[in-house]
């Protein structure tokens, strides 16, 4: 190993850990110039960086990945020194090197490098559609050092010029508008040079250049576009509409006019992400930005219309105001994710967003429950590290948690505080205590100590409810711990400081907030039942005493929905988690069997398809399918096929999860026969399916169908117009459940016809298949070499982490096996929890098991 010698001065400068650079030298400003070259699938790359020295120093570090460096200069007020370069793999790093001490002030480095066309969906790299190539970008979380020799930290923000360098025929689209576009070098080429950026992380540099056109409009001041290849743009119509309405609200909510002058918004087909916020150019995967709204399902247009508002919101959370570091990844991702629901609840009522929120906070506790769970503010170094953070937890818990507080605080209080935080921190970076400062600063309540004991710690609380009369008041005792599927981990310590709405259906909510182990309040009237979550906005689970929830389940159908939804999830939970026994669940849900709000009947869907799928005995199958024909007949029967005039607008997508889980889960043959019957004659053009009903009528026909089928599905893929339609039928191809066509799945998400981005769902999709489980991972050991090249590291976990999907001991141990002679550091996290997941799913099975067959046969 040969010795490095670095001055006192830059040693004490280095960073304690990770791949930090020492702060001896901040950028200023870039400018970056991008050459693709489409035939050696590279890049030519040119940086002049402005910089502020702050140390005499002799070495200067960069981030850089995959770049040659064919020359580097740094100069300063005492003239210019060559630089000799040394590149540090293992740190992801390029040290520059002086004879003489840089002087302290102003400086600049000037880099000519290579860079490679890669076709990992990383940094700057290559993509294909209708035959021709094109480059794009994703730079988050540590991507921007393979694009340019960078600064590459979220606080080491400077302000950026961008030129490309592009083919004559090609567009160049990038953050800042276009401020020349000329002629050459070369005939055929053209040299595009962009406005200046205002201050930004370099994570948010965007560049997309290739065969693309664009749709444009305006939203006040505010030049929007939609982008795509050309053919695209017919469908850019429905995303151009979401947007002029959600940048106005937020605009209006923030009451910061939208920062960054001009709005594009790019739809591309090789995307590994569903978007990127990049400043003033949002990146989409294609399928997130173009459909037809004529032939799309309002489940569909929901989703592209949340993408869309979680990208904009994110021009303020995020681009205006970024956090310090990774750890606070939640500061960007969760603020965004609670931020998008607001103006889509105002633009289409219709969508009922208030419940799908409460329901949002569902899938967060469902990963929070796990041992392997992590706190919403983790330290992280390498990017391994920092990808891993890109999760469930900073997303869903975070938006959960400040739905909480909003809740806590009230709308006002938080909407102002949200905006003394954006003007505060504008162009600079911050941390969760400067969020926290400024909450607390508007609504004068202990929002530091309740939000830092959800941040701060992993993990969901149980609160236990138990209500006992005392003359004319209720004695209510509130306890808390964790909530932890694995009822045989141990207790911890932690504790949380939880606001709690008790409602009933005759009263007004009594909020407390419980920061200690257990406290007991006295509360007017004794004949009222009680829930423990009023609102259904809470982050925790509810155990309430027998004696309540024989109460609570009586009175059930007079809660309100959102509390009807929180009670069942609850007590699904409580099964999970060993605290309560299938029947009590079974029992609860008989109570609301006319239930016919969408969410709770999707959630209450989705539980008796977990269970026929995962903890039904084989002897106890039809017994248990005879029970789910018997309670979803009558709402199928009430809902019919067709659309009927003046049905509520949910009743269709409520129509189609009582049809599918019908036929899928409880077998029934007339709805099988007919879901085949209706997707042949969609398939012949003789007849369309409501799309409402459509995405799950094919899932139901790929799941009996044979490879009649399975050729048609292939044949649609292959024709599809639209991404959806190309979406959904190549998904499709993963429901088939004969073993050969299970296998040519799996082959085909390894061929050139299906992209990067979506091999990985493909397989982990045949994986999850209740038939696919064992032929789909037979398939991913033998053929893990082949997986491994075609999938960049960072996506390896999505196939392995289906694993999740089995349900005993024995394919525990198989998994872990295969996964110690192949681990991959991105995927840690993730294996983690399909490991915990595969053994609490075996150790419910063996519980609930004979406590199904006893309620079956009552």
């Amino acid at each position: 190993m040969r010795r490095i010698l670095i001055p006192c001065l830059l040693l004490l400068a280095l960073p304690a850990w990770g791949q930090r650079l020492p702060r001896t030298v901040l950028p200023v400003h870039y400018d970056l110039t991008f050459a693709p070259d489409f035939v050696k699938d590279n890049f030519a790359g040119e940086a002049r960086i402005r910089v502020s020295i702050q140390a005499p120093v002799t070495e200067v570090f960069l981030h850089a990945v995959e770049i040659e460096f064919h020359e580097a200069t740094i100069t300063t007020g005492t003239g210019s020194q060559k630089a000799s370069i040394h590149m540090e793999p293992g740190n992801q790093w390029a040290r520059l090197r002086v004879g003489e001490p840089l002087e302290v002030g102003p400086g600049e480095i000037h880099i000519r490098y290579t860079g490679l066309l890669n076709d990992d969906l990383a940094g700057f790299y290559l993509g294909n559609a209708n035959g021709r190539k094109y480059a794009t970008s994703q730079m988050e979380a540590t991507d921007a050092r393979r694009a340019f020799p960078s600064f590459d930290e979220p606080a080491m923000k400077a302000t950026f010029a961008i030129t490309a360098i592009v083919d004559a025929g090609d567009m160049a689209l990038s953050n800042g508008a276009v401020i020349s576009d000329e002629p050459g070098p070369g005939e055929s080429k053209r040299t595009v040079r962009f406005a200046t950026t205002p201050r930004m992380s370099s994570y948010l540099v965007a560049l997309t250049v290739g065969d693309f056109a664009c749709n444009e409009d305006r939203s006040g001041n505010v030049p929007l576009r939609i982008c795509g290849t050309p053919d695209q743009l017919r469908l850019g119509g429905y995303s151009m509409e979401a947007t002029k309405f959600i940048l106005s609200y937020l605009e209006d909510y923030y009451q910061i006019p939208y920062p960054f002058g001009k709005l594009d918004q790019v739809g591309v087909a090789d995307f590994r992400a569903g978007a990127m916020e990049n400043v003033g150019s949002v990146i989409y995967r294609d399928s997130r930005l173009f459909i037809d709204p004529a032939s799309s399902s309002e489940a569909e247009k929901r989703s592209v219309g949340g993408i869309i508002a979680h990208e904009i919101a994110h021009m303020w959370f995020g681009n205006l105001v970024t956090m310090q570091w990774w750890d606070d990844i939640w500061l960007n991702e969760g603020f965004a994710r609670w931020m998008q629901t607001k103006p889509l609840a105002a633009w289409q009522p219709v969508w009922n967003i208030p419940i799908r929120e409460v329901d949002a906070t569902g899938s967060a506790i469902a990963l929070d429950a796990l041992r392997a769970s992590r706190p919403i503010r983790k330290q992280a170094s390498t990017p391994d590290e920092i990808d891993a953070l890109f999760d469930g937890i900073a997303y869903g818990k975070t938006a959960a948690v400040l739905r909480m507080l909003e809740s806590f605080v009230g709308d006002e209080a938080m909407r102002r505080a949200i905006s003394n935080y954006l003007r505060k921190h504008s162009w600079s970076n911050a941390t969760f205590f400067d969020f926290s400062d400024s909450m607390e600063q508007a609504s004068g309540k202990p929002v530091r100590a309740m939000l830092q004991s959800f941040i701060e710690q992993p993990g969901v609380p149980l609160v236990s409810v138990e209500t006992r009369c005392s003359g004319e008041t209720s004695l209510v005792t509130l306890s808390q711990q964790r909530f932890l599927f694995d009822d045989t981990a141990p207790a911890s310590d932690f504790l949380w400081t939880i606001p709690i709405c008790l409602t009933s259906p005759a009263g007004e909510p009594q909020c407390h907030l419980l920061s200690t182990r257990s406290e007991t309040l006295e509360l007017p009237g004794c004949s009222d039942v009680r829930f423990a979550n009023g609102g259904g906005l809470g982050y925790y689970v509810v155990r309430h005493s027998d004696g309540d929830l024989q109460r609570l389940s009586r009175e059930i159908n007079r809660l309100a929905a959102s509390d009807r939804l929180v009670l069942l999830r609850d007590q699904w939970n409580l099964v999970r988690g060993g605290k309560a026994s299938i029947a009590s669940y079974l029992s609860l849900i008989d109570e609301v069997q006319e239930e016919r709000e969408l969410v709770i009947v999707a959630d209450i869907l989705g539980n008796i398809t977990y269970l026929d799928g995962k903890m039904v005995a084989p002897s106890e199958r039809e017994s248990f399918r005879r029970w789910a024909r018997s309670y979803l007949q009558p709402m199928a029967r009430e809902l019919g096929w067709k659309i009927r005039p003046g049905e509520p607008a949910e009743y269709r997508a409520l129509r189609a999860e009582a049809l599918y889980t019908l036929a899928y889960s409880a077998g029934d043959q007339a709805v099988i026969r007919e879901a085949r019957r209706r997707v042949q004659r969609h398939l012949d053009g003789r007849e369309s399916l409501d799309p409402a009903l459509r995405n799950r009528m094919i899932e139901v026909a790929a799941s009996y169908g044979d490879k009649q089928l399975y050729d048609r599905y292939l044949d649609a893929f292959r024709k599809a117009s639209t991404p959806e339609e190309r979406n959904l039928f190549l998904l499709a191809l993963a429901r088939f459940e004969e073993p050969e066509l299970l296998r040519r799945t799996m082959n085909m998400a390894l061929s050139s016809e299906v992209r990067t981005q979506d091999a990985g769902r493909l397989m982990a999709a045949a994986i999850s298949n209740r038939a696919g489980r064992e032929p789909g991972w037979n398939f991913v050991e033998a053929n893990w070499e082949t997986i491994a090249r075609k999938l960049p590291e960072r996506m390896h976990g999505g196939v392995l982490g289906a694993s999740d999907n089995f349900c005993d001991t024995a394919a525990l141990e198989r998994a872990r096996a295969f996964w110690e002679g192949h681990r991959t550091p991105s995927a840690e996290a993730r294996m983690a929890q399909a490991f915990e997941r595969i053994a609490h799913c075996a150790n419910l099975r063996a519980t609930v098991q004979p406590e199904l067959r006893a309620w079956l046969s009552r």
